[in-house]
């Protein structure tokens, strides 16, 4: 996953002095610490060692910190949950904390939805968590609503989007006037 195994034969050509043994690096994506790799040189013919015959490479990191952002949602009132997506930009070999917690908005917690607060997890490789805020349905005609996740403290990450809107549209009808004449004698 790192490198490419190789082994062979290097020859140094009469009059030269040096010669290049290439190790192919694998590319990826995960922000990962600085790797090694150990190359031994066997027994040389016609020739001898005047260093040891194992180097250290080092594979150097060139991928970024990840970065944690959340999605913006929107939900019926009758839906039950709001399920909010929290993503890495990258895997990280790293686990990955966030703390979270509910804001209220337009939407009052109790009211519309239930707070709540807590800490998502990201372990070596994972790349997106959920959230799920329980909705409060009612049969009371009302505007759109919205609240807000919001994300803080984050340990081996930065925070690029620290708050995602859960917006609440109403699902219940308009009530309906009705005027009716009472009967009357002159």
């Amino acid at each position: 996953t790192d490198y490419t195994a190789s082994s062979g034969t290097l020859s140094i050509t009469a009059g030269q002095t040096t010669g290049t043994v290439t190790l192919t690096i694998v590319d990826d994506l995960i922000y990962e610490t600085n790797e090694t790799v150990i190359a031994t040189m066997g027994t040389p013919v016609n020739a001898t060692l005047d260093t040891t015959s194992v180097q250290t490479v080092t594979i150097t990191n060139n991928d970024s910190q990840p970065s944690i952002t959340i999605d913006d949602l929107t939900v019926g009132e009758s839906d039950g949950n709001a399920v909010v997506t929290v993503h890495l930009s990258n895997p990280s070999y790293q686990s990955i904390t966030v703390d979270w917690a509910t804001a209220n908005g337009s939407a009052v917690s109790a009211t519309d939805y239930t707070a709540g607060s807590g800490t998502l997890t990201f372990t070596a490789g994972q790349t997106s968590k959920t959230i799920t805020v329980a909705i409060t349905g009612d049969s009371v005609h009302e505007a759109t609503e919205a609240f807000y996740l919001n994300l803080s403290n984050a340990t081996n990450a930065t925070i690029a989007d620290n708050s995602g809107v859960v917006t609440i549209t109403d699902d219940d009808t308009a009530p309906t006037v009705n005027f009716s004449l009472a009967s009357q004698s002159v």
